[in-house]
């Protein structure tokens, strides 16, 4: 994640930092595939580079309990309330909203179907600016 983040920042000349936080504990912990990168890309696509100052992205992991969570922010442009609503009544209800991002859709559906109906994903919006997706994957051992 580093490296494609490293990548972007190229890209997008600078446009954003990135900070990760991730226990040590979590580190041997399974993940489905492109679970995180989409996500990351959300931030700066959606989030990050139609702004005028510069961006943050941060990731953090840590595992509570029996379960690992990872949470994705930026201090980006953000989402109406209203919209963050029908975004988590999608992924807990599985309906389908043509406006949603596909990916975003993917990811919930392929962590639901792999671990369980009580993961996935959850939108939350932060204190300051942007957006945060929250994963809840179970703590299984790579």
């Amino acid at each position: 994640m580093k490296k494609y983040l490293t990548i972007q920042n190229i890209r997008y000349k600078n446009k954003f930092d990135a900070v990760f936080e991730v226990a040590d504990d979590v580190l041997d912990k399974k993940i489905l595939k492109l679970t995180l990168q989409p996500l990351v890309e959300n931030c700066i696509y959606h989030g990050i580079e139609n702004m005028e100052r510069k961006g943050l992205i941060e990731i953090h992991a840590f595992q509570n309990g029996s379960n690992v969570i990872i949470k994705v922010s930026d201090n980006g442009l953000g989402m109406k309330e209203e919209r963050i609503q029908e975004l988590n009544s999608m992924q807990i209800h599985g309906e389908d909203d043509n406006s949603a991002s596909i990916a975003v859709k993917n990811i919930n559906k392929r962590i639901k179907l792999h671990f369980g109906e009580e993961y996935g994903l959850k939108f939350v919006k932060n204190d300051g600016p942007g957006i945060t997706v929250i994963v809840k994957i179970p703590a299984i051992e790579n």
